[in-house]
């Protein structure tokens, strides 16, 4: 569950990001004079691939909810997550199975497109996708009607069926086949071209892995291995993943595709890959264990945490490398330059060295849930594995790296808003006073009374109480988020009517730029946090605070990623002149901003001037 939630998370964000860029390279072919239906058709292919596989993989991710919601109400209860009932049961196995089946189809597509239509190429993966579409037929027979998960376990160890082994032997087969033989097509295209086969090693072996699907490959021969090989239990979270493992070899597919980086891009640009889950069907929380059930005992809303930070860790981490390489590139651009401004490369380092140092806090405090969760100890039937709650010493490290997240996030945000505010130190007075507001509160809720606590908000009753100081600290870090939101906010509204835009013109998409710059991802969410703690003491509100941290982070990375375009830093140029109502002048810094004033106005002159903050103009 955890690892399917995390790696649904990873998909989601690829598939939004491959899915622009493919629409933005159609865009770019049908503007070209010389069209291309081919190529159309096969960027419409993968397109419309890659929206039924997101379907069928958030379909079966969902049906993971109906265990656990709708969640009993009482004192310190700990439900017993049964087995899926049998309709359901069989609703999941029928959509992985679909998941697989467009998956091997498109990677097929794809090695034939890499091997210049060659058909014999694709005889062999065409003969083990006919094998798996009949071992699936079998397991679905009258056989399978009363069995409610995929795969018995005996004394700890799985029982494959028949038809099991052929249909995972089918799978790897065919994804093992399809990744050697787009590999060899790419190494054989370079040595022909007389470029040796593994120059630049790190970049052309990252591109071999991404163009063969080898992550969907791995996946598969580990699924193999630890259940047909060693037969361990854990082969089955390795086939929860499978279908969201799947979707994340595709979409990076496609965003290469998207980028026009793709072999044979020019011809066709084959998006997904084939990702087969081994053993035809999915298990869930409960397990057949000589014939008995077996289940997690684990408290509901601790089970919303898991699946909630899972899913915005997920998010955060893609979002987190795109934004580092995005700044990156930005600073060689800023080094490139003569005469590169010192404020500017300050500020990039300031994003990168702040996003790491996030990105450690966040992911220590993820990964403070495996300590939870493993080991796992099956004892036989009924209730084989007790998710405790934290020691101690590991909660009080959890709580230290939520209040470290917290104040990087609002320390961020509030730089951010002295960057678009030109420098102006009385609009930060309040979120700075806020800020160390929070950390006074954050000190105090470390001392002598909290120390035998194990989770970050006591219930009692039912119902969440919130210390004095809890509350202090939440009104801190929300008044700051909600400042910083609306300030941030106003300033863009502002410099677009300074231009002579109008301040909500655009639509989605100068909402869209609101949003990422103002942080109101993270202001929303601690809303909902202080709503539902404060105002209905629920205890929903312990799940919203465990995903806090990566929350924040997604927030600071989407701002990250906005520093790839230009710098919204404010210099001050030569002095002002006069205008006509005796103001001083002010113009935008950057020529396409400059261009986007003279379009609006028509009043635009090129003279030395005190610059006006640069929000993005788009």
């Amino acid at each position: 569950m955890l690892l399917e939630t995390f790696s649904y998370a990873i998909f989601l964000v690829l598939l939004i990001l491959s899915t622009w860029l493919l629409f933005q390279r159609r865009k770019f072919l049908l503007r070209r004079k010389m069209k291309e239906p081919v190529r159309l058709q096969s960027m419409m292919f993968y397109l419309v691939a890659g929206f039924l596989m997101f379907l069928a993989i958030t379909a079966k991710w969902i049906l993971w909810w109906p265990e656990v919601l709708p969640i009993p109400e009482g004192q310190g209860i700990v439900t017993q997550v049964p087995g899926l009932s049998r309709s359901v049961y069989r609703a999941k196995e029928v959509l992985l199975q679909i998941t697989v089946i467009l998956g091997d189809l498109v990677t097929v597509y794809r090695l034939w497109i890499i091997s210049s239509r060659d058909k014999i190429t694709v005889v062999f993966p065409i003969m083990g996708l006919i094998g798996f579409l009949v071992c699936i037929i079998m397991l679905s027979g009258p056989l399978n009607d009363t069995v409610n998960t995929p795969i018995l376990i005996v004394e700890g160890k799985l029982r494959m069926k028949p038809w099991d082994l052929g249909a995972v032997t089918a799978t790897v087969s065919i994804t093992v086949y399809i990744t050697l033989m787009i590999g060899w097509i790419i190494l054989k295209a370079r040595i022909r071209i007389g470029v040796k086969a593994l120059g630049h090693s790190f970049t052309q072996a990252l591109s071999i892995v991404v163009e063969s699907a080898a992550i969907y490959t791995i996946w598969n021969l580990m699924l193999i291995i630890s259940g047909a090989a060693f037969r361990s239990p854990v082969a089955l979270c390795f086939l929860d993943s499978v279908p969201a493992i799947y979707g994340i070899s595709v979409t990076l597919i496609n965003v290469r595709v998207g980028l026009g980086w793709a072999r044979g891009d020019e011809r066709v640009a084959g998006p997904f890959r084939s990702l087969k889950p081994g053993m035809g069907h999915s298990r869930w929380l409960s397990a057949r264990v000589l014939g008995a059930s077996a289940y997690y005992q684990i408290d509901p809303y601790d089970l919303i945490s898991i699946l909630l930070e899972s899913l915005s860790y997920g998010i955060f981490l893609v979002l987190f490398i795109l934004s580092t390489a995005l700044l990156f590139q930005r600073r060689r651009a800023f080094l490139r330059e003569e005469g590169s401004e010192p404020v500017k490369l300050r500020s990039l380092l300031f994003y990168l060295v702040t996003g790491v140092m996030m990105f450690f806090s966040i992911t220590a405090n993820w990964a403070f849930w495996w300590a939870e969760v493993l080991p796992i100890h099956a004892r036989g039937p009924g209730v084989v594995a007790h998710i405790p709650r934290l020691s101690t010493t590991a909660y009080r490290l959890e709580q230290v790296f939520l209040k470290i997240t917290v104040i990087l996030g609002d320390s961020i945000t509030i730089y951010r808003l002295w960057i678009l505010s030109n420098g102006n130190k009385t609009m930060i007075i309040f979120p700075v006073v806020g800020l160390l507001g929070f950390v006074a509160c954050a000190i105090s809720l470390s001392g002598p009374a909290n120390e035998g606590l194990t989770r970050l908000i006591p219930i009692i009753d039912g119902k969440l109480k919130l210390t004095p100081w809890d509350i202090a600290a939440t009104a801190c870090t929300v008044s700051i988020t909600v400042y910083v939101t609306v300030m941030i906010t106003w300033i863009i509204a502002k410099a677009r009517l300074y231009v002579g835009a109008k301040a909500l013109e655009g639509g989605v998409k100068q909402a869209l730029v609101l949003i990422v710059e103002s942080a109101a991802i993270y202001t929303l969410w601690n809303l909902l946090f202080f709503i539902a703690g404060l105002g209905f003491e629920n205890e929903i509100a312990d799940s919203l605070l465990h995903c806090m941290p990566a929350v924040s982070g997604i927030s600071v990375m989407l701002i990250n990623s906005q520093q790839r375009q230009k710098e919204r830093s404010i210099l001050i140029g030569p002095k002002g002149h006069s205008h006509q109502d005796g103001g001083s002048h002010r113009f935008l810094e950057w020529p396409s901003a400059r261009n986007y004033y003279y379009r609006v106005t028509g009043r635009y002159r090129a003279r030395g001037c005190k610059e006006l903050n640069v929000i993005r103009n788009s």
